[in-house]
């Protein structure tokens, strides 16, 4: 449980006395809420918050003063997304967060350059996986709505659907295709981003029509036009960073 600060300490406490100091932090854990921000209610926020962000916090709380204790070469790396830096229709909770966490990762790989500690964030794109069916399993009862079919009342696919299948096969197919970013101690790499345009053109209008409204050219073309402007800006930052 992320949001066990207590558990934390324990963990760490016990990870210490059987294998000795930790050199890799992977603050992985996370929730996929889903939905309408205008109908989100403070349960929502708080769960979402509390895992998405505060299960990082918490993670880097606990280990990053050992860390700097021992002196060791150490990584620590946390899971952002794709949504973490292009925000997405009924996504506004999960992508807050994740925006939060690229911030976050940001700022504390600045703080630390020139120690022996990295810090890289990752951003995964939409991939296949379990985290819509264990996001319900590990809500706890004290942050569970009234009960409320997950699919609105025009017959849109549940909002664990649209996610899970947006156009990625398993996790497999994600990590072949590169569609990822990765910022490492004090540069940001995009790996083959340019050279994928089409395809992930291609992603987002999957997404996009996924979600449930009519296929409109123009509100298609223009998300696809944001998407590119955003990207382009942040692949000139790119490149003006590395030829520093």
């Amino acid at each position: 449980d992320v949001t066990d600060r207590e558990g934390w300490a324990k963990a760490a406490d016990e990870a210490e006395a059987i294998f000795g100091n930790v050199h890799v932090l992977a603050l992985n854990a996370g929730v996929g809420i889903a939905g309408p921000m205008a109908t989100s209610t403070y349960r929502d926020w708080d769960f979402n918050i509390q895992v998405n962000i505060y299960g990082i916090v918490n993670g880097l709380v606990t280990f990053l003063p050992r860390m700097q204790a021992h002196g060791e070469e150490c990584h620590i790396v946390a899971t952002s997304s794709t949504g973490g830096f292009s925000a997405v229709g009924t996504a506004g909770l999960y992508c807050t967060a994740k925006f939060a966490v690229s911030g976050m990762v940001e700022a504390l790989a600045t703080e630390l350059e020139g120690t022996p500690i990295g810090v890289s964030c990752f951003y995964p794109g939409p991939v296949q996986t379990n985290l819509g069916a264990t996001t319900g399993e590990v809500r706890p009862s004290h942050l569970q709505n009234e009960p409320n079919p997950d699919a609105g009342p025009d017959g849109r696919p549940p909002r664990n659907f649209t996610f899970r299948t947006a156009g990625q096969e398993d996790e497999a197919f994600c990590f072949l295709k590169e569609i990822f970013l990765v910022k490492p101690r004090n540069a940001v790499i995009s790996l083959e981003v340019s050279s994928r345009r089409q395809e992930h053109e291609a992603l987002i209008a999957r997404f996009i029509l996924r979600i449930g409204r009519e296929p409109e050219r123009f509100r298609l073309g223009r998300t696809i036009r944001h998407i590119e402007a955003a990207r382009h800006d942040r692949l000139n930052a790119v490149v003006c960073q590395l030829e520093r």
